[in-house]
């Protein structure tokens, strides 16, 4: 049996808004889990951690809008809580082409530890 707030939902927000929002779970716990699951299996250095970060958010895009934004933040914040401080101007101009699969995780790795803080 169908609820009434099901139908309401799809009424007010869309039905693809509804959709999103039922996968949001399994979306996010992917693209968190990634880099957890490159530790288990691996020996990864910071920048390989922040780009799965960034990748898993980028692409498995949990969030209904902002998910390139989140991705961005994901990256920045684990450096940050890792002591590193990472800024870089281009980082708007990765994640977009990041999201867009013109660069993949292996090259955002590279290009965070090329433009790693001296």
């Amino acid at each position: 049996m169908h609820s009434s707030s099901g139908s309401s939902a799809v009424r007010q927000f869309g039905s693809s808004a509804v959709r999103r929002a039922s996968g949001t779970r399994a979306r996010s716990k992917s693209a968190l889990g990634r880099p957890v699951n490159h530790a288990a299996y691996g020996e990864p250095d910071l920048a390989e951690l922040a780009a799965a970060y960034a990748f898993g958010i980028a692409k498995n895009n949990p969030f209904i809008d902002g998910n390139k934004r989140a991705a961005l933040l994901a990256l920045v914040t684990f450096l940050g809580l890792n002591d590193i401080d990472f800024v870089a101007e281009e980082a708007v101009v990765m994640i977009r082409g990041l999201a867009a699969g013109e660069i993949d995780e292996s090259g955002l790795t590279r290009w965070i530890r090329d433009t790693w803080p001296a």
